[in-house]
């Protein structure tokens, strides 16, 4: 999540702090000039409600009674495997920001997992207009409209009246 123009990271928890696991896949092959590649992943899924308001996506958490059936190679059955790739129950997760520390490998201690207080910031009352937007200034008292061009050399928009009504700029 954003704040301001930095990235405010965030701990996820899972049952007040307990260990838990992603679904992954693994493989390797061999490339073209018949070295062997080892790859990895993690399956993602939809957000629930501790993950969305950070990321419009998220890993796919496993129940631990769960865990043997994934990691079963002998497991064919799809449905079932399919069934494992839902979001996390959120009722059992919670989310809380983060120091910026944990961005720094030489950081690896509690600190980085100490929830903090973040400072609220507020966001703009009014975007940058950039080059030419077409204004719609529309008259609060009699309904008129006029079309009007602002150009991003302006260095602002002055107050307009249009038959002695005080407008307002809507961007379009």
């Amino acid at each position: 999540m954003r704040t301001g123009k930095a990235k405010q990271p965030y701990c996820f928890e899972v049952n007040v702090g307990e260990l838990f696991a992603f679904a992954g896949l693994w493989d390797r092959w061999k490339d073209p000039s018949g070295q062997w590649v080892k790859s990895c992943s993690i399956l993602t899924t939809t957000p629930n409600a501790v993950t969305s308001p950070v990321h419009d996506r998220m890993p796919v958490i496993l129940d631990p009674v769960d865990y043997d059936l994934w990691l079963d190679p002998g497991m064919t059955n799809v449905e079932a495997a399919s069934d494992l790739l839902k979001p996390y129950d959120a009722r059992m997760m919670r989310s809380y920001p983060v120091s910026t520390r944990i961005n720094h490998v030489v950081n690896d201690d509690e600190e980085c997992s100490r929830p903090i207080e973040i400072a609220e910031v507020q966001p703009r009352l009014f975007r940058e207009m950039k080059s030419l937007e077409l204004l719609d200034l529309r008259c609060q008292h009699h309904e008129c409209i006029q079309n009007s061009f602002r150009s991003s050399e302006s260095s602002k928009m002055s107050d307009m009246e249009i038959e002695g009504c005080v407008t307002l700029a809507i961007a379009v």
